[in-house]
């Protein structure tokens, strides 16, 4: 998929000073023959698997609950944005704990046909402020939501 967003990916990624994964995506990393897109940024994997790291990747392994390391996660990002990479399992759970603010989807226009739920959260969440559309190209749509009690949250009078 950074294929499809190109440039639009790396400017993205210019915000983001910490990610955090689950072991499903990082295996896709270590499967695919393509470099890793995070360089120098430190990336927290969460699983119960032993894996190899990736030469230069700064790169985390961690057992536990997303609310443990979130501060530490937090911490490492700065001033910056935390991305949460993958499938959403990872974001669910930190959906669950009340730990995101906001949401960026890309829609990549591409019939599954099956597959899993975007964001399988526990229960129903408060409605989510769209902050902003924007087209990536080759059908590309962004989407940017606000969620919780933040600056942007339902409600704020924004």
């Amino acid at each position: 998929m950074t294929s499809l967003l190109g440039d639009h990916y790396l400017k993205f990624l210019d915000g983001v000073g910490a990610v955090a994964m689950g072991a499903g995506t990082y295996r896709s990393f270590l499967a695919a023959t393509a470099s890793w897109p995070y360089g120098s940024i430190p990336v927290w994997i969460f699983t119960h698997h032993e894996f190899p790291g990736i030469p230069g990747a700064d790169i985390a392994f961690i057992r536990g609950e997303v609310a443990e390391f979130h501060p530490d996660i937090v911490y490492d990002a700065g001033e910056k944005d935390v991305l949460l990479a993958g499938g959403g399992n990872i974001a669910s759970q930190f959906m669950d704990d009340g730990l995101i603010d906001e949401l960026v989807f890309t829609v990549v226009p591409v019939a599954l046909g099956s597959g899993r739920p975007m964001l399988p959260v526990g229960g129903i969440t408060k409605p989510a402020v769209l902050l902003g559309t924007r087209s990536l190209g080759n059908g590309l749509v962004q989407l940017h939501y606000a969620f919780g009690s933040g600056e942007h949250a339902f409600g704020s009078g924004e």
